[in-house]
């Protein structure tokens, strides 16, 4: 990164490239954990030691997923639908195979993060 050409404001061109930037070297140079970006903003006027309101961290209201595993529960058109999209599906005929054997249907659809009825 070029540091000394940091002005007090940020252009959507310049964050893009930055962007850029960051995932070339990531493509480039493959690690095995995950790189996080940190962006710090400061607003206009405001003393963040004064006011105590702005500050501290946000937390996701949901865990971030790198591979969602998505099962979808429908008719016939729906399942064809998510087969030509690589998705799993279950039509009727296949819901009635478990017979209402809940410890069955558990481990079953423990292996998705999502179910689309």
């Amino acid at each position: 990164f070029d540091f000394s050409s940091m002005s007090r404001r940020l252009t959507v061109d310049k964050v893009l490239s930055d962007i850029q930037i960051v995932l070339d070297g990531a493509e480039s140079k493959p690690r095995n954990f995950v790189e996080t970006v940190e962006l710090q903003v400061a607003l206009k006027n405001v003393n963040p030691t004064v006011d105590k309101r702005i500050g501290g961290t946000l937390k996701l209201p949901h865990p971030v997923r790198f591979i969602t595993k998505i099962a979808v529960l429908g008719k016939e058109e729906h399942c064809l639908w998510a087969e030509r999209r690589g998705i799993a599906n279950f039509t009727e005929e296949k819901l009635r195979a478990f017979n209402r054997r809940k410890p069955v249907i558990k481990r079953v659809f423990k292996r998705f993060n999502q179910t689309l009825c």
